[in-house]
């Protein structure tokens, strides 16, 4: 396996002592003994008893969609939960070894910790950050301390790498580490999906939610918070309304500058540097000042085949719209630059997804329901906005409009996708079924890869790009 392969190459490099000789050696023979054990584990549970989730085939296509469409007993609902079964590489092997109600129970105790990320202030900091100049002129208090910083052109460079460089820089770090990663492993370990395309999607909807309550809601209410709760002490939340609309304009520099970030200088990046181990190879190679050596298992991580993370890109695409939305009758250079932001990363992602990234599993386009939704919500979000800022210039009754005749229309074409994704559950109708020819297939492709015989090694799934991210989907969650 490539564990031996790392100790032979490590044993050529430390030769030259005994005593590190001696050392790899005594590790061979442990990679040995985990192998034997791995074995003896494989077939004990081969032949223990069944999980509590098992995957149902039946003879034809007709029969399995007579059985999807028909109620077979009054307690159905009680004694099975019943779904579409996901492809081979769709299947989320954490989520169907445990039972429903202790996948109830992880969800429900890993939420909290989504919602504390989700809550993580990061927009309101950067959004302080970069309106420190219009607090200055609006009258938050610091108007002496302020003084030299804002005015000064001394400080100029200063405040161009502050406001201008540091805040989207900031905000998109934070994004990447911590959000992408971070919240992603915690959606993963509330094993409420069996599948990887919904738990995808799952994630999606937590990034969408991130997205609106740090990156815009945030920045915009973080330019001058001490005014905020001025005016909610003095005047009451209906001066808030007003106070929110007359903010949208002001965070325009850091919004525009935040897209222009994302739009042009990420993609580009990006394909220069498609693939992270292109960095973390050249830092274990070159620049490990411990003497370590970089075993054939380091290379094969580094440079195992990657994904989209597809539920990642989308929420991404998802937040963009919806900046691009809210800022069209405030800013409309801003949406210009969405626009910019859409071209660029068409054009990558399509060489990306062509040359660069691999399939990470078939889901049969569930994805285009969920963009779908959060299309709608962005277009809720633009409306609700829209109307603060006509309220903020005292249009009140042309905000009465927007409330009156824009929410009816986007909750009905809700409503109507959601029933058109549901007609869609199960999708083959019965005539079409009757028609349909066999399928064959080896049930070998329904088995856990560490159960097959020749799961060999260091890393029994290795290969297998829906597995390509360390500490997300590659190892078990807590």
């Amino acid at each position: 396996g490539g564990g031996r392969l790392g100790l032979s190459d490590a044993m050529r490099h430390a030769g030259r002592g005994s005593a590190t000789g001696d050392k790899a050696s005594e590790l061979a023979e442990r990679i040995a003994e985990i192998e034997r054990e791995a074995v003896v584990e494989r077939r004990k549970a081969l032949t223990e008893k069944p999980g509590p989730s098992c995957i149902i085939a039946f003879s034809s296509q007709y029969a399995a969609a007579c059985a999807a469409q028909c109620r077979m007993t009054s307690r159905q609902r009680d004694l099975f939960h019943v779904v579409p079964a996901p492809g081979p590489d769709d299947i989320n092997w954490q989520t169907i070894l445990h039972r429903t109600t202790k996948r109830r129970l992880k969800s429900f105790l890993v939420l909290p910790l989504i919602l504390a990320v989700v809550c993580v202030p990061t927009g309101v900091f950067t959004g302080v950050i970069s309106s420190l100049c219009v607090s200055n002129h609006f009258g938050s208090g610091n108007t002496k301390a302020l003084q030299w910083y804002c005015t000064a052109d001394a400080a100029l460079p200063l405040r161009v790498v502050v406001q201008g460089v540091l805040p989207p820089i900031l905000l998109t770090l934070w994004e990447t580490f911590v959000v992408s990663f971070g919240m992603m492993y915690l959606v993963m370990a509330q094993n409420a999906h069996v599948s990887l395309s919904r738990t995808d999607q799952r994630f999606t909807k937590f990034y969408f939610l991130w997205a609106f309550a740090n990156v815009f809601f945030g920045t915009v209410s973080g330019f001058a918070i001490q005014r905020y709760f001025g005016l909610l002490s003095d005047k009451g939340i209906d001066a808030m309304q007003q106070l929110i609309g007359g903010s949208l304009p002001l965070t325009s520099n850091f919004f525009l500058s935040f897209v222009l970030f994302r739009g042009v200088y990420l993609p580009s990046q990006r394909l220069i540097f498609p693939h992270p181990g292109v960095l973390c190879m050249a830092v274990n190679k070159w620049l490990c000042c411990l003497g370590c050596i970089v075993t054939p298992r380091d290379r094969t991580v580094k440079y195992s085949p990657r994904s989209v993370r597809m539920g990642r890109e989308v929420g991404v695409f998802a937040m963009i719209l919806m900046i691009g939305l809210v800022f069209v009758p405030v800013t409309p250079i801003i949406s210009a630059m969405c626009v910019v932001f859409f071209i660029f990363n068409f054009v990558v992602w399509r060489y990306h997804v062509i040359y660069v990234y691999e399939r990470t599993y078939e889901a049969g386009g569930t994805m285009w329901h969920t963009f779908t939704i959060l299309a709608i919500y962005a277009l809720l979000i633009s409306q609700s906005f829209t109307s603060f800022v006509l309220l903020s210039k005292q249009a009140y009754s042309q905000a009465l409009v927007l409330w009156i005749t824009v929410v009816p229309v986007l909750v009905r074409a809700q409503g109507h996708f959601r029933r058109l994704n549901a007609g869609l559950a199960w999708a083959v109708p019965l005539p079409q079924a009757a028609t349909a020819p066999r399928a064959y297939y080896d049930k070998a492709i329904y088995m856990h890869p560490s159960l097959k015989p020749n799961a060999m090694g260091w890393h029994p799934e290795i290969g297998k790009v829906w597995r390509g991210y360390p500490n997300v989907a590659t190892k078990t969650t807590f």
